[in-house]
């Protein structure tokens, strides 16, 4: 490895020697100009740490960088008529080009720092080189037009016309011809693998995603836009208007106004308009194109469209003046105002979140509007309802955001954002070589689902708690249990009801791979609920629910957790609130860890339907599903006694402005036991339980544990030790006691009113002084009434 660094580091500073013998004039001279963008497209000049917004017209000099963002494309031509073609998200340097006084070209040098380019090199009656660099590969061309991108390490290139000499930079012995017809990859430190015979319909891919936007079809005042099948996989079918026939999509197809796409259970599509706005669905999905025009001389258009079921994403650009952008559901319209837009639709429910920028929602029923902002969501509903917009957490974010990209089916086919790479068999060579397509967005294919979960109500708990179970790959598991109130508005808000979870909230949480204190969490939960005497859900305004339970980790208890639902919508069979609360991690080493669990804006989501009983339609049942983010806030609290312990937890409290108040405490509680080899244990267990109000029936506990022994003869990890108050009792059931540290089930607790404890123990022991001391924490309940 040592030796290929050296060769790479070589072969770089003789380039950097001979770029710096150019003249300094050359290091700025003008070789070329913009001929086209789209989007946004960044020239950095050589000597300059700012950027500035190429346009049409502005002159390329030796030196300079262009970069293309995304949804953003650039034309380049230089002087001796070489084009240059950028796709998006991509960035270019122009190292080196040598022209004589008739713009005929001496030398070139182009590099490609991520995404992907064209080059269509204008031939040279002396034959002068062109050279293409990537970071780890270099290309010398002979007249030719030539494909070149780079994602993850690695280089592939594809040789339209012409021939290419392309090399590994690790390698720079093991060079490769490759003739026009053919293309190569150049993994991170391998040699060129290939050539192969690429597919015509890949360098028709390759072309679109360099190809700079033409202008439109004119038809007098207004020009037609179309609209082209970009990238698909799986089952797509076409309903033309024209033609009145249903046939299987094809690459490169045109749609237009009249014409109904829609995915099967595997498909997905892309859609790209000539005003580059683009549509995307995923299965089972169902798109009309109802209008697609714009003014020439205005840049106005308008790009309306009827979903009847499924996901669709729309990318939405340039909405000038009295632009207008629509998707049209049974339930609702749905307008932007130049963002991303994702509208998820069933029958009876329409779901609209926005990733940036804003737009409307407006329910057709009932004519009900609001506007929807950047980061947020909405639904509306069948009953006319549209709900209180609400800021999407994180991790509902991501599952709206991600799963889009069709797989395209090619075998060598790289999109310019990287989400295909292709693997080769380096047991096999030439074109029989195999190739393997990863699309890292099928790995969130599970995740994506929960969106479509949250308009196919109602839930259908079985099936939702199996899926929750396989959603993360993560053996960090949460359960709990919840209860709360249900209000009407009156003069201010009073309780006309209650509302629980009938202990059945599971889930999972996640950690950031790279362990930096947050993740995800995802929670399903089910219950009933109960209205006073002369009240039914129409009266209800708003909801609560406090809900708290223990955090497992391989059925290891590891932690607790404890939050408050604030519901914003109750009506029409749906419901939907926000989550906020703490969780308390327990370490090994008998120290307590704090962080929030939503906040503020970033509030996790919950989201379900309830059901009335048809003979009672004062009592019903529910269910809902919820997600968000977890978040590290303190990271050590002190537990050398329940006052700093109380402060670190109310600290945690205030940062998601939500109560929490000691219910009960200090509860001291002491006892003795033994190890199951001999040897004794005491120990004494001061614990506190925490809850949304005094009047709380659950929440969590947290405790300091200190103790002595006397060690058994033989070794043994299994003890016990009872404890109790008077009132309060609990057992310490040891599962370790090894190099110093041990750690206990806290199980069989129970108080007044009902009232049970579970969770886990954990600390340290000192075999000099024979003492032991560390923390607990875990989730109680009651059946209500002053705890004693």
């Amino acid at each position: 490895m040592i030796k290929k660094n050296s060769k790479t580091l070589m072969l770089i500073s003789v380039a950097l020697f001979f770029t710096l013998l150019l003249p300094v004039s050359g290091m700025a001279a003008e070789v070329g100009k913009v001929m086209g963008t789209t989007g946004r497209v960044d020239i950095f000049r050589s000597g300059s740490d700012g950027a500035i917004v190429a346009g049409e017209g502005d002159p390329v000099s030796v030196g300079d960088s262009i970069r293309t963002k995304s949804n953003s494309k650039a034309e380049i031509e230089f002087f001796d008529k070489s084009i240059l073609r950028i796709a998006e998200s991509s960035k270019v340097d122009i190292a080196e080009y040598t022209l004589d006084t008739n713009n005929r070209r001496k030398a070139a040098t182009i590099k490609l720092e991520r995404g992907k380019a064209r080059t269509i090199i204008a031939k040279m009656p002396d034959a002068a080189d062109f050279n293409i660099l990537t970071p780890n590969a270099e290309g010398m061309v002979k007249g030719s037009d030539i494909f070149t991108f780079y994602q993850a390490g690695s280089s592939g290139m594809l040789v339209a016309e012409g021939k290419l000499s392309v090399v590994n930079l690790a390698h720079p012995e093991e060079d490769l011809v490759v003739p026009a017809g053919k293309s190569v990859l150049v993994p991170l430190e391998e040699k060129p693998q290939g050539p192969r015979t690429y597919m015509e319909i890949e360098k028709k891919m390759h072309e679109m995603d360099t190809d700079v936007p033409r202008p439109v079809e004119s038809t007098g005042e207004v020009s037609v836009i179309k609209g082209m099948i970009a990238k698909f996989s799986g089952d797509v079918k076409i309903t033309n208007k024209d033609l009145d026939n249903t046939h299987k999509a094809q690459l490169m197809e045109v749609v237009k106004e009249g014409d109904i796409i829609e995915t099967g259970e595997n498909g997905l599509v892309e859609i790209r308009l000539d005003n580059d706005n683009a549509v995307n669905l995923k299965p089972k999905s169902k798109i009309k194109i109802i209008r697609l025009i714009v003014n020439p001389v205005t840049g106005e258009y308008e790009n309306i469209f009827e979903v009847t079921i499924g996901s669709v994403r729309a990318r939405v650009e340039n909405l000038k003046g009295n632009s207008k952008f629509e998707i049209k559901t049974p339930t609702a319209v749905c307008g932007a105002r130049g963002t991303i837009i994702v509208v998820q639709v069933s029958p009876n429910i329409t779901m609209l979140f926005f990733e940036g920028g804003a737009g409307f929602l407006t329910n057709t029923l009932s004519g009900t509007t609001t506007t929807v902002g950047p980061g947020m969501n909405a639904f509306s509903n069948d009953s006319g309802v549209v709900s209180n917009p609400v800021y999407t957490p994180e991790g509902l974010r991501q599952m709206f955001s991600e799963g889009w990209t069709p797989g395209g089916g090619l075998e060598g086919y790289s999109s310019p954002e990287g989400t295909m790479v292709y693997l080769f068999d380096p047991n096999v060579s030439g074109d029989s070589m195999p190739y393997l397509i990863l699309d890292p967005d099928s790995l969130l294919a599970l995740q994506n689902e929960l969106a479509g979960l949250f308009v196919n109500l109602p839930f259908d708990m079985t099936t939702l708690e199996a899926f929750f179970l396989e959603l993360m790959a993560s053996d960090k598991f949460l359960e709990g249990i919840g209860s709360g109130t249900l209000k009407a508005l009156g003069e201010g808000e009073y309780d006309i009801g209650t509302i629980k979870t009938e202990d059945i909230i599971d889930g999972k949480r996640s950690e950031s791979e790279e362990g930096l204190g947050y993740g995800s969490w995802f929670v399903t939960m089910a219950g009933s609920y109960q209205l006073d005497a002369g009240y039914t859900t129409s009266d209800v305004y708003s909801w609560t629910l406090d809900v708290a339970g223990l955090a497992k980790d391989v059925d290891r208890i590891d932690g607790c957790w404890f939050g408050k639902v604030e519901g914003t919508n109750w009506v029409g069979n749906i419901m939907q609130g926000k989550l906020k609360g703490i969780y308390l991690g327990l370490s090994p080493d008998g120290e307590i860890s704090g962080g929030t669990i939503g906040k503020e804006l970033d509030s996790g989501i919950i989201l379900g339907t309830y059901a009335e009983d048809p003979f009672d339609n004062s009592m019903g049942t529910w269910g809902g599903a919820g997600g968000g983010e977890w978040v590290e806030e303190i990271p050590i609290l002190n537990t050398m006694d329940l006052s700093t312990l109380d402060a670190g937890i109310q600290a945690l409290a205030s940062s998601v402005s939500i109560p929490i108040n000691i219910v009960y405490g200090p509860i001291n509680m002491a006892g003795s036991g033994s190890f199951t080899t001999g040897g004794a244990i005491s120990a004494t267990m001061d614990m506190n339980l925490y809850g949304a109000s005094a009047a709380a029936q659950n929440g969590i506990w947290a405790a300091i544990i200190q103790g002595s022994f006397s060690p058994p003869s033989t070794p043994s990890d299994t003890w016990s030790v009872d404890v109790s108050d008077g009132s309060y009792v609990a057992t310490l059931q040891g599962t370790q006691w090894s190099n110093g540290q041990w750690r206990a089930d806290v199980v069989n607790g129970v108080g007044p009113n009902n009232t049970t404890f579970e969770g886990a123990a954990t600390g340290q022991y000192c075999d000099v002084e024979n003492t032991l001391n560390g923390a607990g924490v875990g989730e109680w309940k009651s059946d209500g009434g002053a705890l004693e």
